[in-house]
């Protein structure tokens, strides 16, 4: 099951028919090595599927790493590993002494089901959080699907300062 790092809050799905709540990411480090058209969604926005791990690098610290098993430009039916995320992919990162994998994923917000978490919405509202639990492709409306993340545990990190959520919005 993925563990995800972003801001909480509440969004307004169009019709009402979707979730109630996002966790916004401001960018993940991804590993597009088994990806050879990667290089085609360069400032693009795209579906990227895989599993979360975690990267140790000296200067950077631990860093959640998407690793890619597909990319694709339309939304995928079938979900390859434990995550689905959506944003814009940014291609030739530099990092310091080469800590990077060269590729990051922006802009995500992950719809967010936290029926399960036992957790106060109110309470971690505009607040950076931890999401631990498992992606699930959801019916809505004809003709529309979402992949939503069943949050099974919420766990607030920090309040985020409104310039900051700006920042990330």
């Amino acid at each position: 099951m993925p563990k995800l790092t972003g801001v909480f809050h509440h969004i307004l799905e169009p019709g009402g028919d979707g979730p109630a709540f996002a966790l916004t990411i401001s960018s993940i480090d991804v590993d597009a090595s088994a990806i050879s058209h990667i290089g085609d969604f360069n400032g693009k926005s795209a579906y990227v599927s895989g599993n979360v791990v975690v990267r140790h690098y000296v200067e950077r610290g631990a860093v959640l790493t998407l690793v890619a098993q597909t990319v694709s430009a339309s939304e995928p039916h079938v979900l390859y590993g434990d995550t689905v995320l959506a944003g814009t992919i940014k291609t030739g990162i530099l990092g310091p002494g080469g800590e990077t994998t060269g590729v990051i994923l922006v802009g995500i917000e992950a719809a967010l089901d936290i029926s399960k978490a036992h957790v106060d919405a109110a309470d971690i509202e505009q607040h950076l959080v931890l999401v631990d639990g498992a992606f699930e492709l959801v019916k809505l409306l004809p003709p529309r699907t979402l992949w939503v993340l069943n949050a099974t545990s919420v766990t607030p990190i920090g309040a985020v300062q409104s310039q900051e959520l700006a920042a990330v919005s």
